[in-house]
């Protein structure tokens, strides 16, 4: 054995018949993704039903909706719907004068990150 025999793969190895021993280990990564995609829809699927019963309960309500009932008449908005399709209806409906109006400039602005984000994704 001479000091240049060590494990990296050289053109030689190649040509000896060592060239498909990357493809016998290929399965591994497809597990592993797999797994992790698994985990991921999991980890999404309890957050978001957090999320969700959070944002129906009286707590949420002040939380995520406080300006619909604990403000002043003229400075309430309508109340976001239940439904989780109806929010994005609802992020394009409405309009950017009503929300400058009432929420001020952050309401505005971050409603058009929302729409820009639902746009990308």
């Amino acid at each position: 054995m001479t000091a240049n025999s060590t494990n990296s793969t050289g053109i030689t190895d190649i040509f000896n018949g060592n060239a498909g021993v990357a493809q016998n280990n290929g399965g591994i990564a497809t597990k592993s993704f797999v797994l992790n995609l698994a985990t991921g829809v999991a980890l999404f699927t309890f957050q978001f039903c957090g999320f969700l019963l959070l944002k129906s309960s009286n707590l949420g309500r002040r939380l995520y909706q406080p300006k619909t009932y604990l403000v002043q008449d003229r400075l309430r908005v309508e109340a976001i719907p239940v439904s989780p399709l109806a929010w994005i209806k609802r992020i394009f409906t409405i309009k950017g004068e009503e929300l400058k109006a009432k929420c001020g400039l952050d309401g505005y602005f971050a409603i058009r990150f929302l729409r820009a984000m639902v746009i990308i994704f």
